[in-house]
Parts: structure tokens; C-alpha cells; sequence
């Protein structure tokens, strides 16, 4: 469970200040009535020296690996259905935030904002204090957010586009209106507050606020998953890989770093040690270096 999914892949490792935390499963815990439990290690590593600094050990429900955010002002929320802000030690700073119902799962690339799914509509909360700001969007479920708005591939618009299979949907607090349909699509991200990224058919594009293709990669084999971008959304990281078989099991996985304004590649990495689905990874703030790895090895790279 440590790699069960892309979004979890980089929810496991961040940047924080000179230090990289690690959150992951280390274990498995004695049952609790009939439910599985787990331990779970954060750990905070120096980013000169590699060396392991703090660590903590909790014990939780099995399948349920705490989330980390890197946040603006370099600190990390570590998020288990309650957020609590971290210091690079693990020390907690101070505010918490525990909502009473829907999830709060998608922080802004520039680390300010985090989306409160509400339910009807998402509330963005203030990732500095973890307080409710007066923001409030009419879509329920986002799959990224910026500082003023969220995209959706939730939103189906085939009644004006009955043949279409994709759809990206940007929410914002004044309209709500449809970026992209076509063919194929997956999961929208954005890379800062003007630009959005889409993947499908083999290709990645990049999309203005307008629905505009900025950029377009040519065709690669193997399944693209997202994988994180710097904090100034400069660059951003693409995982392709492959697999099979019955349990799933990879074949290969390679990540590639790219320029967001240009969509060129900067620097491609191939993972020896595979995970299970995806591994984790994470883009400095500057976007100068690039960790990945999984429960096998973590490995860091400075980027030219």
C-alpha cells in the first residue's frame, strides 16, 4: 500500500527548508477488533548530507498512509483527516485544522491554498494559518487547485460533446466553464495559477486559462501519470511506465523533468528499484533538484 496510487506517489515525500520528509508504511500493527492496523514512519532527512535526522511512529488503520504538503512558507502539513502544520524537524508549529465533514486533500502548486471539498461546492483554506478563507467555488469534486480556482475532470459535457471521452473543467468564483474535450484525457493539474496540464493519448498538453493549447509533447508509449512541480511552476515531472501480470506489476518506470513555459525535456531519470505502482517523488521549490524513490531507496538528483 505504500505506491497505491499516483496521487499518493506525491503525497509521500516533500521539500521542506533543507530537509526532505518521508512519509510511508513501515509495518503491520496488531488487529483492533476486526480492523488491520499499521505503522507508519515520518522521517526528516538533510538534504546535504542525506543523513536521517527526526523521525516519528504512529500506529493507524492499514491502507491509510498519512499525506504531506509542502507549504509557501517552509513548513509541511502532514494530513490524516486532521492537517497539522510541521516544522522541517517534525515538530508541529502550531495550527491544526480537522473538518467536520468532505476532504481536504489538494494543496496549490505555490503552496499557499489547500481545496475543502464541502459538499454542495470547495471552500480554500488559508495553508499558512489552516483557516477557512471567504473563497468559495460551486464545484464538489476538484482534482487540483490554485490560488483562485479548481479544475475537475468530473464534469461530463457530453451533451454539447456526445463522442468526446475527456473533459477539463475550470471552476472559478465567477464562472464555470469548460477548458478542454477530446478523445482522451486524464487527470488535470495545474503547474501555477495561468496554466494547466493535461495528459492523454501518449501526449501531454499544456493549456492556457482559456482553454488554449499552449504546448503539445509528442507521442511516448507506456501509461503518464503526473508527478509534481515546482513550487515557482517553472517545471514540472511526468512518470511513464509500464506493466503486467496478475498481481500488476511494473516493467519499467522512468520520470522526465520539463520546462513549463516551453514543455522541453530537462532531464530524464530511469528507476532501477520498482515499486509497486508508482513511485514517489518531488521538485524542490526552484525546481534545481528532483527525489524520487519508494520503500526500497530514495534517491536525489541535481537537476542542470
Amino acid at each position: 500500500m505504500n505506491t497505491g496510487s499516483s496521487f499518493a506517489s506525491r503525497r509521500q515525500v516533500v521539500f521542506a527548508a533543507n530537509r526532505i520528509l518521508v512519509s510511508y508504511e513501515a509495518g503491520a500493527a496488531p488487529y483492533e477488533g476486526n480492523t488491520p492496523m499499521a505503522v507508519f514512519r515520518l522521517v526528516s532527512i538533510d538534504v546535504r548530507t542525506g543523513a536521517v535526522k527526526n523521525t516519528k511512529e504512529f500506529v493507524g488503520k492499514w491502507g491509510s498512509t498519512p499525506y504531506l504538503y509542502s507549504t509557501k512558507d517552509e513548513h509541511v502539513i502532514y494530513g490524516n483527516w486532521t492537517l497539522t502544520k510541521l516544522n522541517p524537524d517534525l515538530s508541529e508549529s502550531g495550527p491544526r485544522f480537522a473538518p467536520d465533514h468532505g476532504r481536504a486533500i489538494y494543496m496549490s502548486p505555490d503552496g499557499s491554498t489547500i481545496a475543502w471539498e464541502t459538499t454542495p461546492g470547495t471552500t480554500l483554506i488559508d495553508a499558512s494559518t489552516l483557516t477557512p478563507t471567504d473563497r468559495r467555488l460551486t464545484e464538489s469534486v476538484p482534482t487540483s487547485v490554485s490560488t483562485r480556482a479548481v479544475v475537475t475532470d468530473n464534469s461530463w459535457w457530453i451533451r454539447d460533446f456526445p463522442k468526446d471521452k475527456g473533459f477539463v473543467t475550470l471552476i472559478d468564483e465567477k464562472e464555470k466553464r469548460l477548458l478542454y474535450h477530446g478523445a482522451c484525457g486524464g487527470r488535470p493539474e495545474f503547474l501555477n495559477d495561468e496554466r494547466v496540464f493535461v495528459a492523454g493519448c501518449g501526449k501531454i498538453w499544456i493549456l492556457d486559462l482559456q482553454g488554449k493549447i499552449l504546448r503539445e509533447t509528442e507521442k511516448r508509449a507506456g501509461e503518464i501519470n503526473f508527478a509534481g512541480v515546482s513550487r515557482n511552476g517553472r517545471r514540472f515531472a511526468v512518470a511513464y511506465s509500464d506493466g503486467s501480470g496478475d498481481p500488476f506489476r511494473l516493467t519499467y518506470e522512468y520520470f522526465v523533468i520539463y520546462d513549463t513555459e516551453t514543455a522541453q525535456e530537462i532531464a530524464v531519470m530511469r528507476v532501477k528499484a520498482l515499486p509497486e505502482r508508482q513511485s514517489w517523488s518531488a521538485l524542490s521549490p526552484d525546481g534545481t533538484h528532483f527525489v524520487v524513490g519508494n520503500q526500497y531507496e530514495l534517491n536525489l538528483y541535481r537537476l542542470p
